[in-house]
Parts: C-alpha cells; sequence; structure tokens
C-alpha cells in the first residue's frame, strides 16, 4: 500500500509539475500591460508578438514604446471603424492574409508555418491585417466625396511635365492620403506635410511606391480611378 502511495504522490507531482510549465507562459502572455481608452488591453504577449513581426518585416528593433503605440493605434482604429459601422470580415482578412502568401510564391499553409517556426503567430499577422484593411475602409468612406480626382487635376499634372498636347494617353490614379486627425496642432501639420513631400520624393513607380506608401503609418491607398 504505501508503494502504490508513492508511485500516486510522484505521478500527481509530474501532474502538477507539467501543469505549471504550460500555466506559466499563460500567465505572463495574459498579463495585461496598457488598457486603450476603449476599454481594449494590450498584453505582453501582444507586444512581444508585434515586435517580432516588425522586425522580421524591416530588419529593424523597434522600441518598446513604438509597439505598444501601433498596437494602441490598432485598437483605435477598429474602434473608430465601428462607430461607421465598418467590419472588415474574416474572409477579407483571410483574403489578404493569402494574397501575402502569394506574393511570397509559397501557399497560405506553408506561410503559416514560416511564421511560427519565426515565433510568430499567424493571428498576429492577420490582426495587423485587420487593422490596416479597417482604417482603408474608413478613409474611403469618410473621404470619399472630398478626395475625387477631377480632369482638371490630370490636366495640371500633365502641363507640368510638358504633356498637355499629347493625346493617347490614359492614366491611372492611385490616391494615396496622409490622414491628419481634426484639431491637430501646427507643428503636427507641418511634420504630416514633410512626410507627405518626403513620401512624394521617394515615389519613383507604382509597384514600389504604393507598397511603401501601404506600409506607412496613417497612410491610405485608395482604389485606382482612370482618367484620359
Amino acid at each position: 500500500m504505501p508503494v502504490m502511495q508513492n508511485q500516486v504522490r510522484r505521478w500527481l507531482t509530474a501532474v502538477l509539475l507539467l501543469a505549471a510549465g504550460c500555466v506559466a507562459p499563460s500567465l505572463a502572455q495574459a498579463q495585461v500591460v496598457v488598457v486603450v481608452a476603449n476599454g481594449s488591453p494590450i498584453t505582453a504577449y501582444d507586444i512581444e508578438q508585434r515586435t517580432k513581426l516588425v522586425e522580421q518585416s524591416t530588419h529593424k528593433k523597434p522600441t518598446r514604446q513604438e509597439i505598444i503605440q501601433d498596437l494602441i493605434d490598432d485598437r483605435i482604429k477598429i474602434d473608430k471603424a465601428k462607430t461607421y459601422g465598418l467590419i472588415v470580415s474574416d474572409d477579407d482578412v483571410n483574403q489578404a492574409f493569402n494574397g501575402m502568401a502569394a506574393r511570397q510564391h509559397i501557399p497560405a499553409p506553408q506561410f503559416s508555418q514560416f511564421l511560427t517556426r519565426s515565433g510568430i503567430s499567424p493571428d498576429t499577422v492577420k490582426a495587423r491585417i485587420r487593422a490596416e484593411l479597417t482604417w482603408g475602409q474608413l478613409v474611403r468612406g469618410k473621404f470619399n466625396t472630398a478626395l475625387q480626382v477631377g480632369e482638371s487635376d490630370v490636366a495640371v499634372a500633365m502641363r507640368t511635365r510638358n504633356e498637355a498636347d499629347t493625346v493617347g494617353y490614359i492614366y491611372t490614379l492611385y490616391p494615396v492620403i496622409m490622414v491628419v486627425p481634426s484639431g491637430s496642432p501646427p507643428p503636427v501639420i507641418e511634420t504630416k506635410r514633410r512626410e507627405a513631400e518626403n513620401l512624394r520624393a521617394r515615389f519613383l513607380d507604382c509597384k514600389e511606391g504604393l507598397e511603401m506608401a501601404r506600409g506607412l503609418r496613417d497612410v491610405a491607398v485608395r482604389d485606382s480611378v482612370t482618367r484620359s
């Protein structure tokens, strides 16, 4: 009987140790670091995952505060869009995720495995995608009528390139919007203006330029429009 009790005790001890090993990371992951104004929590796990994602995509080490601010921005974007009834579906997110995999010339499941091996949960990438898609929807919906590109805009652009007398050209335009929060003080507006001019100077072609623009904070690329 004592032998049986000792075996049971050892078995229970092993189970408790295993459980402790499983529970500890979950507790660490669930540790809330910041609570956004809308009540959405940002955990240590969120910060760790976003840091790995940024490092993997930019090959630069972001500061902890930069990561926290990015996560706060994402929560605010989604919350703001909800007030306008804009909600990005899971299908939209998965489609964008699959598009990322396709650009890497690999199937989506293999892309997920690559992320996991890098210590990045695919859900972390999808959360980032959801925020950006949501922000894009909000910008297109809110500023759609105010940011139309007219024929006169094209004519001005052609004159600056001495092409006003050229016929037979069809221009595909991609409006790039740099959003400045309403009521921003002049220094913030001036900073955004400099960022816009810097982006304009670095914009050499649509393929690389639009990818660069989409990677910037508070910048949205609207659907293309065609003008002749």
